[in-house]
């Protein structure tokens, strides 16, 4: 949207209008994240040490862009603020926050959650995908196990709303453990 209107706001006829139309739209999208993850936070199995309060950065994140949006008094700050894409990008690259590879794949799971990330769906089973090839790598035979536990406990409090998601997770896990020496 910014992108688009650049020029049109640059028009002193139609600069305080489409201001307003942007930073409204902004606002909106901004609200709308918020909501789509406190809903899924609501009701989500997600837990572990210093897992919270990664999610609660992201939640204050979100807070911090919408009080930038409310002060925001020109098109160049209107444009510093990120817009729904720009969100969802940053959301999808959080993930490598997360220090152990069962809260980077809750988190994943977290995100496939949200209506905002459908339009991400498939990078984010690429990303999930990648995280378990890379288990051999990652883990040592008890974690695998634990691991692997903790997968399934997942996925049974998840198969409802993803269940092809869960599908092709768990035939990449198969591959994975078939191949563990």
């Amino acid at each position: 949207m910014k992108t688009f209107f650049k020029d049109i706001a640059a028009d002193k006829a139609f600069a305080g209008c489409i201001f307003s139309l942007t930073a409204s739209v902004q606002k909106a999208a901004i609200m709308r994240w918020s909501r789509c993850f406190e809903d899924i936070m609501s009701d989500g199995p997600y837990t572990g040490p210093g897992f919270s309060e990664k999610l609660s950065q992201l939640s204050a994140y979100l807070d911090r862009q919408l009080e930038l949006n409310y002060k925001a008094k020109t098109w160049d700050e209107l444009c510093a603020i990120p817009f729904f894409s720009d969100i969802a990008s940053l959301f999808r690259a959080y993930s490598e926050k997360f220090e152990a590879l069962v809260h980077k794949f809750q988190y994943i799971f977290l995100l496939l959650g949200m209506d905002s990330m459908v339009h991400m769906k498939d990078y984010l089973l690429w990303d999930m995908n990648r995280l378990l090839r890379n288990l051999k790598d990652s883990l040592g035979a008890d974690e695998m196990k634990s691991f692997i536990e903790d997968i399934f406990r997942l996925c049974a409090k998840l198969k409802e709303n993803h269940i092809s998601e869960i599908l092709d997770c768990l035939l990449t896990l198969g591959k994975e453990v078939s191949a563990y020496e």
